[in-house]
């Protein structure tokens, strides 16, 4: 008969019934979790890429400038107001353009009603959320009309940059709004007084 004596030794545990191991595995097991979480963010939050030619792109925001500059020397002006609406229909906001044109200089363009408007709604951070809206000339109030779009939920608070410009790019005028679903600004001044 064998009893067991209390000097000798308690059978060995296999090595995943410690906690030691268990515990060293830990931290290389967190790295590799967060280099997949960090892998996916990279393959589905690209960057936009980098521009080739730095010349033409420094070129188009010297024209960009100058059409800035042509709206303030113009005194261009514009107010963008939303209208009231009812709980799912889409936001409609009137644009009214204001000019104090300085007399005509030599080698200067005279300022002429534009052809057509366009608004853009540009994302501080993520190209493929800009908006381009087409204005409809409103003969009847002087004003333009358009629609905004709707936006998904992870928009709702951003702080937009806002372009207006005529469809000649002859001016510009810039601002930053912020759309919000629960505190809406009612409306927007855009260019210098």
């Amino acid at each position: 008969m064998n009893i067991p004596s209390a000097s000798s030794p308690a059978p060995a545990l296999p090595w995943y019934r410690h906690r030691w191991p268990w515990f060293l595995m830990l931290g290389p097991g967190l790295v590799v979790i967060a280099g997949l979480i960090t892998a996916y963010i990279a393959w589905h939050g690209q960057d936009g890429l980098v521009v080739d030619d730095y010349y033409k792109e420094g070129k188009a925001i010297n024209q960009n400038l100058a059409r800035d500059t042509q709206a303030k020397a113009w005194g261009l002006t514009a107010t963008l107001q939303l209208q009231p609406t009812t709980n799912d229909a889409p936001r409609r906001f009137t644009v009214t353009l204001q000019t104090k044109a300085p007399p005509l200089a030599e080698n200067k363009p005279a300022y002429t009603p534009p052809q057509g408007l366009r608004l853009r709604l540009i994302h501080p951070t993520q190209a493929k959320q800009d908006q381009l809206i087409a204005l409809q000339y409103q003969t009847h109030t002087g004003e333009w009309l358009g629609t905004l779009p709707t936006l998904g939920e992870q928009h709702q608070t951003t702080r937009w940059i806002i372009l207006l410009e005529d469809t000649e790019f002859r001016w510009r005028l810039q601002g930053h709004w912020l759309l919000s679903a629960d505190q809406p600004t009612p409306s927007l001044m855009l260019g210098t007084p």
